[in-house]
């Protein structure tokens, strides 16, 4: 359900449905890696935030199920650090690049790429506008840091 109130927006999904079977309900039970997937539904949920927030996200990301990012705003140093996490590490690094859009509140000066698996960092190039930047991460072996600064 999808409503709209004054200048805002909310959704209601019933629930978020687990894809998998569920660990047994006990006082104690380990919630380990074979628990941490997207939900079945999740495309609904996803549909969900991009229309209440009128299509204006933090970060867009192109990329596997198994990369996760995290983002960490620092307007006092005028930067936003987005930390990439490939899940499928052991079984091989993301051969394909990663397609960035971040919002950022002035035109970037400088995307750097940052990771233990490079011998030091990497400036990339971007394409920014007033209010986002657009770059590519040439790859993900396990972790990287893609640091944008304005």
């Amino acid at each position: 359900m999808r409503k709209e109130a004054g200048k805002g927006r909310t959704v209601y999904l019933p629930s978020l449905q687990f894809d998998g079977p569920l660990p047994e309900m006990e006082s104690y039970f380990p919630i380990d890696n074979r628990f941490w997937k997207r939900p079945k539904n999740w495309q609904d949920l996803a549909s969900a935030i991009d229309w209440t927030t009128r299509g204006n996200i933090a970060v867009r990301i192109s990329g596997p199920e198994y990369l996760v990012a995290n983002v960490v705003s620092q307007p006092d140093q005028r930067r936003m650090m987005l930390h990439l996490l490939n899940y499928n590490a052991r079984k091989a690094a993301l051969s394909t690049p990663v397609e960035v859009t971040c919002q950022v509140p002035a035109p970037a000066k400088e995307v750097r790429l940052i990771s233990p698996d490079m011998d030091q960092p990497q400036v990339l190039e971007f394409k920014s506008e007033p209010s986002a930047v657009t770059f590519s991460v040439p790859t993900v072996k396990v972790y990287s840091i893609a640091a944008v600064s304005w």
